[in-house]
Formats: structure tokens, sequence, C-alpha cells
């Protein structure tokens, strides 16, 4: 593996990833929203806001367990 230098090493730092770019794009209007800003990593909180203000709350309703009645002797 080749050094790089400093000043290339900077620029690659820089750099942004695919996903960060989306979900840069998704907070300024550039893109639609989507359901694949949640797939891998812990998203902006704000993006969390306008994702379930757009799409709906992700929550589900909760299933209650049902209960044994006892037997009376």
């Amino acid at each position: 593996m080749a050094l790089i230098s400093f000043q290339e090493y900077l620029l690659k730092l820089g750099e942004a990833s695919p996903m960060t770019r989306l979900r840069a794009g998704i907070m300024s209007g550039a893109y639609p929203m989507t359901a694949s800003i949640m797939s891998r990593s812990t998203p902006h909180p704000e993006l969390v806001k306008k994702a379930v203000k757009e799409l709906g709350s992700p929550e589900k309703s909760k299933k209650h367990k049902k209960k044994k009645k006892k037997k009376k002797d």
C-alpha cells in the first residue's frame, strides 16, 4: 500500500459517503423522503422528525397478552 500525502489525506477525510450525501440532500429538500435513511446507522434526530412527519410513525400497536382464568374449586 502506497503512502499518501497529508493534503490527499485531508481531502479524503472531507469526502462524504453516498449515505451522508443522501441524508444531507433529504434534509435540504433536494431529494424526496425515502425509508432507506433508517436502514443502517442512526440517522440525525431532525431527519427522524421529518420522516415521521411525512411518512408516519414506524411504531406499531402492542399486542396484549391474554390472561388465563383460574379454575375455582
